[in-house]
């Protein structure tokens, strides 16, 4: 796309500008129209800038996770009271306490890595996103001062034409007497 406006840009820049000096009443007709299509693509890109940017925002909200990492366990009593003779079993009870609060951690790690990755992601879409805008903002802005400049220029060039007609007829009125 940008290639094609590369080259394209010269080619209807310099017909603009020829049909400005060969015909200002024309160019003036056609370049009107066309400024007034330049703004109103300049606003809807604005506007379409302002409702992306709301999107990837709420996008960001919903990846919040609230990520409920459990530190404790209730230790059941009854379970503690039977083994308090027995060693080996307020072993087991300890170790399958460790082990629920390792399974509990991994959870948290996967949850906040899934998390983190799909933030990344919006992130990237959304700074890609703003660079193609801000690429046709700024073309916007060029076909604008283009087509204002070849505006000023067919007032420029049918002025120069008219005193041209002036001189013309003076220059002959002067030959007939």
């Amino acid at each position: 796309m940008d290639t094609l406006f590369l080259i394209l840009l010269p080619l209807v820049i310099s017909s603009l500008g020829f049909l400005s000096y060969r015909h200002p009443t024309i160019a003036r007709q056609i370049l009107k129209p066309l400024l007034y299509l330049i703004v109103a693509l300049f606003l809807l890109l604005q506007i379409f800038d302002l409702t992306t940017s709301t999107t990837y925002y709420k996008a960001l909200d919903a990846t919040r996770i609230n990520i409920n990492r459990k530190q404790t366990r209730d230790i059941k009593i009854d379970s503690l009271y039977k083994a308090i003779n027995n060693k080996d079993s307020i072993n087991h009870i300890l170790n399958e306490l460790s082990i629920e609060r390792q399974k509990s951690y991994e959870i948290y790690l996967s949850q906040t890595e899934t998390r983190d990755s799909i933030r990344n992601s919006i992130y990237t879409i959304k700074e890609s996103s703003g660079r193609t805008n801000n690429t046709y903002q700024l073309y916007c802005l060029a076909a604008f001062l283009i087509v204002l400049t070849l505006h000023g220029l067919s007032f420029l060039f049918d002025n120069i034409h008219n005193k041209e007609k002036v001189s013309d007829v003076n220059s002959s009125n002067e030959k007939t007497e």
